[in-house]
């Protein structure tokens, strides 16, 4: 059975929220055939009227067509945006641009990173006139064909750029950063505030006794996660935290630009933590850089005796509304509230015309309580 965003496809909007992804992020291409009812009946155990009903939704979007004796199509851009606009000369293309810098291909189009982006995109573009495009580059070289050939209306994009590629590809048009620290480049940007993102989770854990706080990051290296760094450092000097350089274990795994997630199995961290947990002195909590990380070090501390969190609180971060990792203690980095800001602003840009670029929208993370911390005070009782 298929899942959606770690859920089991058991609706006809779930089947449909899946199918519009698809057709999104070119899974299923222009004149793609669609399975047959029966085929799609067997393939996700539902009800003949729950296929009907999703399909006949996207028809109305104008994403599929059906023609007699043939079959259910997936309907082109040009095509769509016809159907969507009545005509309107107005109407383009949006491109929504994943650079390999920021995500891997599998982990762009993995549900816990694509479907905060497809919700946070699609919810201001449905009402728009512009079809919605996604396009991956791991090779900067070779731009998406829509980009080469300057049919498009704007660009969103996640990642960072060379300056070679920006000047060459994208500065001719609206453009908006995500979650990007690239400078000497003129663009709009949304980005969360990272380094927020781990005073809010020391915070929290200061608020429940712990003062020994570690905090994890197997990617050390870029201005994002620097910052995230920075805002630790300031927490355990803000927050009265005992400040031993011991506690950040910060490091690069992998070489810059490279990404192993999603993984098929858990990377070991045992060498990593043994020697704090060893130390006469070792951390009650550690701020994991985010819940995959999460997940990773709690393998490696059962590994080592010991138990999250009877032992150990952890924190760790997401990017939509349900954490990786069930019941755990998470900072929300808002992809989603960070993606419609995108959009709103990128639609101001293009429908004013206005060239004037440079400006940053700066959203708050928040934290969702879970499971996976506990008071200091609780677990010395144990």
């Amino acid at each position: 059975m298929d899942f959606v965003g770690n859920r089991r496809v058991a609706s006809s909007v779930n089947l449909e929220r899946k199918l519009r992804q698809e057709i999104y992020s070119c899974t299923l291409k222009e004149g793609d055939l669609l399975a047959s009812e029966n085929q799609l009946i067997r393939k996700y155990k539902l009800s003949g009227y729950q296929i009907r009903k999703a399909i006949a939704n996207l028809k109305k979007e104008g994403l599929l067509k059906s023609i007699r004796g043939s079959g259910t199509y997936v309907v082109s851009p040009e095509e769509r945006r016809k159907t969507v606009s009545n005509g309107d000369a107005s109407s383009g293309r949006i491109l929504f641009l994943s650079f390999e810098s920021y995500f891997s291909r599998d982990l762009f189009h993995s549900p816990g990173t694509y479907d905060p982006i497809f919700r946070g995109l699609s919810r201001e573009f449905a009402s728009s006139h512009y079809d919605l495009v996604f396009g991956h580059v791991s090779n900067e070289t070779v731009p998406p064909e829509c980009l080469a050939s300057r049919n498009i209306a704007g660009v969103i994009f996640l990642g960072e750029p060379s300056s070679e590629f920006y000047r060459k590809y994208l500065h001719r048009f609206p453009c908006v950063g995500i979650n990007n620290y690239q400078f000497s480049c003129e663009f709009d940007r949304v980005r969360l505030d990272d380094f927020a993102r781990s005073y809010i989770a020391a915070e929290y854990l200061a608020s429940i006794g712990h003062r020994r706080i570690a905090y994890f990051c197997d990617t050390i290296g870029s201005a994002q996660t620097d910052f995230r760094v920075d805002g630790f450092r300031k927490a355990v000097r803000e927050l009265g935290l005992d400040p031993d350089p011991a506690l950040e274990i910060v490091f690069r795994r992998i070489p810059k630009g490279e990404s192993d997630a999603p993984w098929s199995a858990f990377p070991d961290f045992t060498s990593r933590l043994e020697p704090l947990f060893t130390a006469p002195n070792p951390p009650s909590a550690i701020i994991c850089y985010d819940d995959p990380r999460l997940m990773a070090v709690q393998c490696s501390l059962q590994k080592m005796g010991l138990s999250v969190p009877g032992d150990v609180s952890l924190a760790g971060a997401f990017n939509g509304r349900q954490t990786w990792c069930e019941n755990a203690t998470s900072v929300c980095d808002r992809m989603e509230d960070i993606c419609v800001e995108a959009a709103r602003l990128l639609l101001e840009r293009i429908e004013r015309k206005n060239s004037c670029s440079g400006k940053t929208i700066l959203l708050q993370p928040y934290l969702v309580h879970g499971q996976t911390t506990a008071p200091l005070k609780h677990r010395e009782k144990k």
